[in-house]
């Protein structure tokens, strides 16, 4: 139960794996019927309690579901939002290489330069 709820919350609740953007945010918030189009960029108890909210509303002939191939559901990517997505996906995979290297090695002599490889985000963009 404690591993369910702790994956749950990293996928929705951090920041650092999660990002609605001000676009999401405004559109999630006009669909769950609220006035105001900002908040966070990460969910938050009240949202999932809106969208549950919304569900029992459309189960009960209130509201309507909505149509995934309508052009108003659909957004154009700018180049540099792709571009930091990918970046941000290299910033983790190094990540993860200095949390590993820095369990396996002793850390008294060590520099930033024998624990940082760039590889992991100059691939990430050549992905791209």
């Amino acid at each position: 139960k404690e591993a369910a709820e702790a994956l749950f919350k990293n996928l929705f609740f951090v920041d650092d794996r999660y990002d609605l953007s001000a676009v999401g945010r405004m559109k999630f918030n006009r669909r769950v019927g609220r006035k105001n189009d900002d908040g966070p960029g990460t969910l938050i108890k009240e949202d999932i309690l809106a969208v549950i909210k919304t569900l029992i509303d459309i189960r009960n002939g209130i509201g309507m579901v909505d149509d995934i191939d309508h052009l108003g559901n659909r957004r154009v990517r700018s180049v540099g939002e792709m571009t930091e997505n990918q970046f941000r996906v290299g910033l983790v995979r190094v990540e993860r290489a200095v949390k590993e290297r820095l369990s396996l090695v002793e850390s008294e002599n060590l520099m930033p330069q024998d624990l940082i490889n760039a590889k992991p985000v100059s691939a990430a963009i050549k992905e791209f």
